[in-house]
């Protein structure tokens, strides 16, 4: 027999009809989340799905469903919920980060906050330790300097320029950089040298 099927979606048809003895067509169901991307790799995205199923005599129909993760990178857990409706099926997802996701992004974050205090340890040895400033302490921290945003990028899924990662490790390390290659070239130009 006929059949149809409702659901939230926010993109296309919300409402599907299926004639009784043909295949029914995979369904895309966009749904509207909360969450802050921003807040990488601790983010946490939350929607509702709401199903609905029945005949041409309006008689409803128990939907099961079966959630798996598929999007890799992500965990996506659902629990039932109730539905604004007796009859339909609601459930809640939650979206986050894998825990591999997770350890990946705070090891690099770790790397780059290690790699930025190296770069200011020598320049603390050349402006205030007396070291002689040599032409690789330059090039070192100018290739740290551009390859810090490299670094940020390979973390699996991250957004653009702007999470919370970039603010507690990529923007520090570049600036460290910077001011790495400014206190060095500054003491390299301006310090006499000594006889």
């Amino acid at each position: 027999e006929d059949f149809w099927l409702i659901t939230n979606t926010i993109k296309g048809k919300n409402n599907d009809l299926f004639k009784a003895n043909n295949s029914i067509p995979p369904q895309e169901i966009v749904l509207s989340t909360a969450g802050l991307f921003s807040d990488y790799p601790f983010d946490v995205h939350t929607a509702d799905l709401q199903l609905q199923m029945g005949n041409a005599k309006n008689e409803t129909y128990d939907v099961a469903l079966n959630v798996t993760s598929a999007v890799a990178g992500f965990n996506i857990t659902a629990t039932e919920a109730k539905g604004p409706q007796p009859t339909m099926t609601q459930a809640s997802l939650i979206v986050n980060r894998t825990p591999t996701v997770r350890k990946f992004s705070i090891f690099i974050n770790a790397t780059m906050w290690i790699l930025a205090m190296v770069i200011l340890g020598v320049a603390m040895q050349v402006l205030v330790g007396g070291r002689k400033p040599e032409i690789a302490m330059l090039t070192f921290m100018a290739g740290m300097m551009f390859a810090f945003p490299a670094v940020r990028n390979l973390q699996p899924g991250i957004p653009p320029l702007g999470s919370i990662t970039d603010y507690y490790a990529t923007f520090f390390a570049q600036g460290i950089a910077a001011l790495g290659i400014t206190t060095v070239g500054g003491v390299w130009i301006f310090r006499k040298p000594t006889p």
